[in-house]
């Protein structure tokens, strides 16, 4: 083809660099029009801020100088609220102190985790950059940096293929890169001195699940305790896991960090026959339906990992996975598998 046609690629990009002047020119020209337009975009924002306030009722942040301070009272997620079709439940946060800047969130599947912390990321953010927030009330100390990890995204526009091969890692590798990224930014900064990384706020959700349960666990509980490592300038980290493992305490000092439960209700059911009039979901549901009431409630001390199991702090998958039409009796198979221990 490059006998015949020539160069595409060449061609290409001399042909996209003579749009680019050319484009260049026109807009030099009306410039004397163009600048001022930035006054319209700041007023249509503004717009855009008191609007969204008006409608959702939102209310005007106090923020204070002191870092980690991050207090909301009867918060919910900006675009949750418009969009889900039942009434949303507000949750409320206080940190206030070094100890609760580290804030593990537990609870069951689908019980509104990551909705949870995302919300409060959405204030802080919305905060910042001078809108009201979806709140009764909030008081928010100054943050220089906002950091999650979360699902990577490759259809960037932006990136070429080389670079977008380069950069594929896999979906734990991602969460590794995230996590180092986190400490070496906290790091960096609690050499710089001053308030360090206190006006840091880490969103985790579910790190360490791209990999062996045991092995994920391990580094979440070493991170968590990088963290507190910081002291009085450890950054406020929000962290939604499912690893209540590592709330034991000879892992992580239980003094040191504020643990928060998504509150879960167990409701009798009604028996419904299977074959031979037998209801095969009774081994793993145990006569009672599983009620999310997206509620946060603080978690008492946890002496040990028994407490913790016999608390009931799980998952409660198999009752989630039932919810979503998968079938009981292969839902019955796993839980012969969970408590006969053959996994």
């Amino acid at each position: 083809m490059d006998e015949e046609i020539g160069d595409l690629r060449s061609a290409i990009l001399v042909r996209e660099g003579e749009i680019q002047r050319e484009l260049d020119k026109r807009l030099i020209v009306l410039s004397p029009a163009l600048i001022p337009l930035h006054l319209c975009a700041e007023l249509d924002c503004l717009m855009g801020f008191a609007l969204a306030a008006l409608e959702g009722q939102w209310s005007r942040p106090e923020i204070v100088k002191e870092p980690g301070v991050l207090v909301i009272e009867r918060g919910f997620h900006p675009i949750f609220a418009r969009t889900a079709a039942h009434q949303v439940v507000p949750y409320s946060i206080n940190i206030r102190t070094s100890n609760q800047r580290v804030c593990l969130l537990t609870g069951a599947n689908g019980s509104g985790k990551s909705i949870l912390i995302t919300a409060v990321a959405h204030a802080v953010f919305l905060a910042h950059i001078g809108c009201y927030v979806p709140c009764t009330h909030a008081t928010i100390g100054l943050f220089d940096t906002l950091m999650s990890l979360h699902a990577v995204s490759y259809s960037s526009r932006d990136r070429t293929l080389a670079s977008t091969t380069k950069e594929l890692h896999s979906s734990f590798g991602n969460e590794l890169v995230s996590m180092s990224r986190m400490l070496q930014r906290c790091s960096t900064r609690n050499k710089e001195g001053g308030a360090g990384s206190g006006r840091s706020l880490l969103v985790l959700d579910e790190f360490g699940k791209g990999t062996l349960s045991l092995d994920g666990a391990a580094l979440l509980a070493v991170s968590i305790r990088s963290f507190i490592s910081f002291g009085d300038r450890r950054p406020i980290v929000l962290l939604a896991t499912h690893y209540v493992e590592v709330l034991q305490p000879q892992l992580i000092p239980r003094e040191e960090i504020m643990v928060l439960e998504m509150q879960t209700t167990l409701v009798p059911t009604a028996r419904t026959g299977g074959e031979g009039g037998e209801d095969v979901r009774e081994g793993f549901i145990g006569g009672s339906q599983l009620v999310h009431s997206y509620r946060v409630a603080p978690v008492q001390a946890l002496s040990s990992m028994d407490t913790i199991q016999q608390k009931g702090m799980t998952s409660h998958a198999l009752r989630f996975a039932l919810q979503f039409s998968v079938p009981p009796l292969l839902l019955q198979r796993a839980w012969d598998l969970i408590v006969t221990e053959s996994l």
